[in-house]
Order: structure tokens, then sequence, then C-alpha cells
């Protein structure tokens, strides 16, 4: 599950997203409004600001002693996170500076109450 929101970095997201087609892998999207019930905001938030991802595996009954997943979710989460990384380049903190200096072009309504445009930011 890849999250986004408010105090995800839109880059960091759209650079998961790239390295997860890439894999051909498909990935559920985790819509946080506020806190995420992680460390994610901390991070983002420290000192002038990190760029923040935040990638989630599925379980259950966290916290538990029969906290239970799935070792194939693990190693592709791990796959994800290798391709993300290989990736990178230089250029990537100034390109997502970048990105997110420039004006967003709006969302053009169709009229008949559905959006055009990509939807993967």
């Amino acid at each position: 599950m890849l999250a986004i929101g408010a105090n995800i970095h839109p880059g960091l997201y759209k650079a998961l997203r790239d390295a997860a087609d890439a894999l051909e892998m498909k990935v559920g999207i985790e819509v946080h409004a506020g806190q995420s019930g992680t460390d994610a905001y901390a991070i983002q938030v420290a000192r002038e600001g990190i760029p923040t991802g935040l990638v989630s595996i599925p379980l259950r009954y966290m916290h538990t002693m029969v906290e239970t997943v799935d070792l194939t979710d693990i190693e592709r989460v791990g796959r994800l996170l290798a391709e993300t990384i290989a990736q990178l380049d230089d250029g990537f903190l100034d390109g997502i500076r970048e990105e997110l200096m420039r004006p967003h072009k709006p969302v053009k309504n169709n009229g008949d109450g559905n959006s055009s445009g990509d939807d993967r930011g």
C-alpha cells in the first residue's frame, strides 16, 4: 500500500508509483488525511523538512503475539523500495523541489461530474 496525503511528498509518491509500474506490480492506495499512525510526520517536519513517502505492508493482529504477515508481501515491498532507490539519480532532490514550486494546472471538469487529468500527480 502506498500512502498519499498532506504528509506525503508528491515527488516521492510518484517515484514509488513509477517503480511499481516498472516492476508491473499492483499496489493499493491508502489515503491519509492527517496522522498515519507512523513516524512519517515526525520525519517530514524534522529540521527544514525531509521529503517523506510511506509504504505499508498488509498484516493482521498488529501488536499482538499472533501478528501475521505474508512473507511474499515483505519481499515485494523490498523489491519496490530497491527499484525506487535504483531509479534515483543526482537530480532527484532538485527535481522534486522544482516540481513543488511549479504552478499546477487546474483539473478540468468535463461537465458530467468527472474530471480529466492524470490522478497520479
